[in-house]
């Protein structure tokens, strides 16, 4: 057999399987292209200028004042309810994202080819636990998610409920597999 004899979504899965987000790559990226000049309170009293992203609020760094040319007082304040605003949309685009993948990794783990990876995974361990050695296996973790959908058998491990929970302690009480 050739490698022309396999079909790319038996070997690598199809192209819409879930894949952990890049966080820093989501839409609530900000490339800082507008910052104007504004006028920043510090905790000591001290007013100084500095560059502030009018899409995220961001510090970009101060500017020596003698190098001005806008009058101190034409300057606008620094706006640390935009920085706010920022950190809250971005939030909720991370949970938006959060929950999407999640949504198609539970209808992974539904799907009759996890089914069969999993069935191979708790035959290679002989149905004991890969992390304490002791115990039946009964869920089966990924090591990595880089591969979800198309998971090499290595990126995952067959492990006992309790070897389980101490992997993922936060989420003790929530059960995939």
């Amino acid at each position: 057999m050739t490698d022309d004899d396999y079909d790319d979504d038996q070997l690598y899965g199809p192209p819409d399987e879930p894949q952990q987000p890049d966080w820093e790559e989501t839409s609530t990226r900000c490339d800082h292209a507008d910052a104007p000049l504004v006028q920043r309170r510090q905790g000591n009293g001290v007013v100084v200028v500095v560059r502030q992203c009018q899409r995220c609020g961001l510090n970009l760094g101060a500017v020596k004042k003698a190098s001005v040319t806008t009058p101190l007082s034409e300057l606008p304040w620094w706006d640390e309810a935009r920085r706010e605003r920022w950190w809250a949309l971005r939030a909720e685009a991370r949970q938006r994202e959060s929950d999407a993948w999640h949504r198609a990794y539970d209808a992974y783990l539904a799907s009759p080819q996890w089914r069969e990876l999993r069935r191979k995974v708790l035959a290679r361990c002989h149905g004991v636990c890969e992390g304490c050695g002791e115990r039946p296996a009964v869920q089966i973790h990924h090591l990595t998610y880089a591969r979800t959908g198309y998971e090499m058998l290595f990126d995952l491990a067959a492990v006992c409920l309790e070897c389980h929970e101490k992997i993922h302690p936060h989420l003790k009480d929530h059960h995939h597999d």
